[in-house]
């Protein structure tokens, strides 16, 4: 098993922004870190930022959101739905698109052995230099945040990943961080 981080594709697609630049308040200041939103959601407008660039099926929405066009959500819905509840997003077009909301943290890191920076203020990981995880505590688990260093990370293991490439879903990038292979 593999886990993987991952990042939007801003180099190659465009990416999305709030229509309404008032609105980050609101989004910015809810915890995305383990919590189901959904019964006091409220759909945020959002746009393009360039209309000339290629567009993506997950498109960049800020560093730590992850947007899905609701045409792919169908491939995905039936591997995700234990890890993940989809929020609907306003858009003035064709598509429909909804905001992320991955409440499935795991306390998978191994502590002893892995290789991280703390925040100076609370017990929270700034950066990991050595990713060493707990494989028992992945069983089943497909995308996901990790327990104490929440802070925007969004990770996946190889079935997320093979859904992804086998449907050519577009807009995110892969960067293995752990494997349980020697």
């Amino acid at each position: 098993m593999n886990v993987w981080k991952i990042k939007s594709d801003s180099i190659n697609y465009d990416r999305m922004t709030l229509a309404d630049y008032d609105e980050w308040d609101i989004l910015l200041n809810i915890e995305f870190e383990g919590e189901r939103l959904k019964d006091n959601w409220k759909p945020l407008k959002i746009s393009w930022e360039n209309d000339k660039n290629k567009k993506s099926d997950i498109p960049q929405l800020g560093a730590n959101f992850l947007m899905v066009n609701n045409k792919i959500l169908s491939c995905l819905n039936n591997i995700w739905d234990k890890d993940v509840e989809i929020l609907p997003m306003l858009y003035e077009g064709d598509e429909e698109y909804s905001l992320v909301n991955i409440y499935r943290v795991v306390n998978c890191i191994d502590f002893e052995l892995s290789e991280y920076k703390l925040y100076k203020a609370c017990d929270e990981i700034q950066k990991m230099k050595k990713y060493i995880l707990k494989p028992e505590t992945l069983d089943e688990v497909i995308i996901f945040r990790m327990d104490k260093y929440i802070n925007g990370n969004i990770f996946a293991t190889d079935k997320f990943k093979e859904v992804i490439e086998k449907n050519n879903i577009s807009g995110l990038s892969f960067c293995k961080v752990w494997s349980d292979e020697k």
